[in-house]
């Protein structure tokens, strides 16, 4: 699955809504705050956890996750 990397610019801010297919981990391992960094273009994005930054998630379905807005931080 090739993923078209995002430029910084472009890169948001997210949560998880929907931990499942082996994500359940992720939960109670890392705070849910995340970066979009790259698509798919097939409804997947691939994710960078704020706080961990060495943490990558390759691959989520776009539908598990929600956008947040930065003037709410």
């Amino acid at each position: 699955m090739e993923f078209i990397e995002y430029q910084d610019k472009d890169k948001q801010i997210c949560r998880i809504n929907i931990f499942d297919d082996g994500n359940q981990k992720l939960k109670d391992k890392y705070d849910n705050i995340w970066l979009i960094i790259g698509t798919n273009n097939k409804g997947k994005f691939r994710l960078q956890n704020i706080i961990d930054s060495e943490f990558i998630l390759p691959s989520i379905s776009a539908w598990k996750v929600e956008l947040l807005d930065l003037c709410n931080f």
